[in-house]
């Protein structure tokens, strides 16, 4: 006969939300787009990238174009990130 397994206790209570990050993890809750010392885009290379995707180039030559990964342009022109940039 096969043992049961008893199910695991969480010992973590829970997840925090991206509003009550605690500051241990860097506390970046409030930045957003260049202010993230780590981003290699900025709020105006993001929206002349989202005006010239418009108009047809391609996200290949944008990430080319600007030095980062296609995934990062992409999560930029379709507004998964820098969500503030018009």
């Amino acid at each position: 006969m096969a043992r049961r397994r008893r199910a695991r206790r969480r010992t973590h209570v829970g997840r925090w939300t991206s509003r009550i990050q605690p500051a241990k993890y860097g506390g970046a809750v409030l930045l957003k787009g260049s202010e993230i010392h780590s981003s290699k885009l900025t709020e105006r290379v993001v929206a002349l990238a989202r005006r010239l995707h418009r108009q047809g180039t391609s996200l290949t030559v944008l990430a080319k174009r600007y030095r980062v990964n296609i995934s990062t342009m992409s999560r930029a022109v379709r507004r998964l990130t820098f969500r503030h940039v018009r």
